[in-house]
């Protein structure tokens, strides 16, 4: 999910609605885990003349097209167009992926040069270099005799055999999606497509691949059944919430079970002797909103249904799987927020809520937050990785927290919103120096696992920032994420609960699309729009296609300002002065029930 420069720096921030299968394949969804990466600035305009594709059929050789060209390239040389090649074909396919020059159905020596033999390559004939040992032939070729056991032709290698998804590996170079995971940790290697989005993204041959969202990584992983389609060697078949399983290591850790942090929310658990289980939550007379989060300590979630107190059914994982994307990527943390857009308002009822759900450990909480009034005060708890330099006692005075939050105040006042209590923390000494630097949205997952509840019971309504020192994901540069859309707010020790974000750029300056950014305002751009999402906002449209759900959303697709939705601060790109919210957006936050009165 890397950005894309046009001229000017940006960020992209990704995420799309959830399909129907969001238990094993969360269909047209992007990472959960909402990021913004910071791609290189444009280095100029892409070269599409006609001497690069425009002439190449459908076979993958290239015709010429009746262009002017060198025509001096010999036979075996390396080409883009047929125009340059003294045979006048340069043929581009999966065996000839840099082209190769030579004469078009060769069938007699006398059509070749003299230092070139007529040789079958499939169906295909076509004048190759006359050799004697593979050291003769260029890269990717080899040595072969094509006439008699004299006469041999530098030709090709046979395309390499990648496997499908599932498969044992030693590089990504074996793999058809691109991954390989390694061992020990995955027993003899195991082939994979890394950020799969769909079903349709594995690579899948002869066997059953699927998506699956794993400790915070969606991977494709196979299928299989433990008695009809076991796993091989050093794999387990390992149920999902939603009734199908995927072979994973038997060596993987288990998650440990989620803390059960004191709340004065209400809280509902229930274990039963099945899979699927009712969970019953009353929501207060007068109530605008609620946040209903199903957890479980050890087990995934997997809600299917809710019920109203009026008795309406709503199908979570049919037409309304919109409000439950987040089990597509949590295992164990599900959190359902009503109203999330204008369509499931009338939902909200006072009265008691039914909600159907299965869970693989056969144990479920539901955990209720819900608003007698309309709140406008946002509170933070922060937490401190890896900074040296700013304390739990110098961070209300350093200067550039002070800005990046006065930025992120000044873009929420628009929704009528304010920041209320601030208060730092840290975290042990050894979880200090493990998250400084965080490498992964699985490591994100175990960091924002630690936040530990308020003691006093008012300031937990709050959301949980991480402030780190940095962040070094193998997918691209990282500037903030968001555990959620909407998060596990008012839910402590579970990996949905919290934001993260690197400080590194505090202190310097940023390209924005009308010139330098001070990088504590973006920074403060990024958080609030990493908050839109924990508090239920969508992308106003998506790079990918669809638009949010809110009707007042400009969704027009130009990346410059002429498009009302490149100012808007839930634009997947961030130029430093797309801070505008709709009125509709801003009912969304203003309705959410961590919010507190000023």
């Amino acid at each position: 999910m890397g950005g894309v420069s046009r001229g000017r720096w940006l960020v992209a921030l990704v995420f799309a609605a959830c399909g129907d299968d969001s238990a094993e394949t969360p269909a047209d969804t992007g990472s959960i885990f909402d990021f913004d990466t910071r791609p290189a600035p444009d280095t100029g305009t892409l070269d599409t003349t006609s001497d690069t594709t425009a002439d190449v059929p459908a076979d993958g050789s290239d015709s010429g097209s009746g262009e002017e060209g060198s025509n001096d390239l010999p036979g075996g040389s390396a080409c883009t167009r047929s125009a340059d090649c003294i045979g006048g074909l340069c043929i581009i396919n999966e065996r000839f992926p840099d082209g190769y020059c030579t004469i078009s159905d060769c069938n007699t020596v006398n059509q070749c040069e003299r230092s070139e033999l007529c040789a079958a390559v499939g169906e295909d004939y076509l004048c190759a270099a006359q050799c004697v040992a593979n050291a003769d032939c260029p890269e990717n070729f080899r040595c072969e005799f094509v006439a008699g056991p004299t006469r041999a032709a530098c030709l090709p290698l046979p395309p390499v055999v990648r496997k499908e998804d599932g498969e044992p590996c030693t590089t990504a170079d074996d793999c058809i999606g691109g991954t390989c995971l390694a061992d020990p940790d995955f027993p003899s290697g195991y082939c994979t497509t890394a950020n799969c989005r769909a079903e349709f993204d594995c690579a899948r041959l002869e066997s059953d691949n699927r998506c699956f969202a794993v400790e915070g990584e969606n991977r494709c992983y196979r299928t299989c059944n433990s008695a009809a389609s076991p796993c091989r060697a050093g794999y387990t078949c390992t149920p999902t919430a939603g009734g199908s399983a995927y072979c994973a290591p038997t060596s993987i850790d288990i998650p440990e079970p989620m803390p059960t942090d004191p709340s004065p929310f209400p809280t509902v658990c229930l274990s039963g002797s099945t899979a699927a289980m009712e969970l019953t939550f009353d929501v207060t007379a007068g109530s605008s909103s609620f946040l209903a989060t199903a957890f479980s300590s050890s087990g995934t979630i997997d809600l299917q249904t809710l019920v109203t107190p009026s008795g309406r059914l709503v199908d979570l994982d049919g037409e309304a799987s919109l409000l439950t994307v987040g089990e597509a990527f949590f295992r164990q943390v599900v959190p359902l927020y009503l109203p999330q857009f204008p369509a499931v308002e009338s939902l909200v009822e006072a009265g008691t809520y039914t909600l159907g759900l299965t869970s693989s450990s056969r144990q479920a909480c539901v955990r209720l937050l819900d608003t007698p009034g309309t709140g406008r005060s946002l509170n933070l708890r922060v937490y401190l990785v890896g900074l040296s330099d700013v304390t739990p006692q110098t961070a209300p005075s350093d200067p550039n927290l002070n800005a990046m939050f006065a930025e992120v105040s000044s873009i929420l006042s628009a929704a009528g919103l304010a920041l209320g209590g601030i208060t730092f923390h840290t975290l042990s000494a050894r979880d200090d120096a493990s998250y400084a630097v965080v490498r992964s949205f699985g490591e994100i997952q175990r960091m924002v696992k630690l936040a530990t509840a308020p003691a006093v019971d008012e300031q937990q309504r709050s959301i949980n920032i991480f402030l780190n020192r940095g962040f070094a994901f193998a997918s691209g540069p990282v500037l903030g994420i968001s555990a959620g859309i909407p998060g596990a707010a008012g839910l402590y020790g579970s990996e949905a609960s919290g934001l993260a974000f690197t400080v590194e750029y505090l202190g310097t300056s940023v390209d924005g699309r009308q010139g330098a950014v001070d990088g504590n305002a973006y920074t403060g751009l990024v958080m609030a729009h990493e908050i839109g999402h924990y508090l239920g906002l969508f992308h106003v449209i998506e790079t990918s296609g669809g638009e949010d759900p809110l009707d007042d959303t400009p969704n027009c697709r130009s990346y410059d300002t002429s498009c009302p939705a490149s100012l808007n601060l839930m634009h997947p790109f961030a130029w430093g002065d797309n801070i505008a919210l709709s009125p509709l957006q801003s009912r969304v936050l203003q309705l959410h029930p961590i919010l507190t009165a000023p």
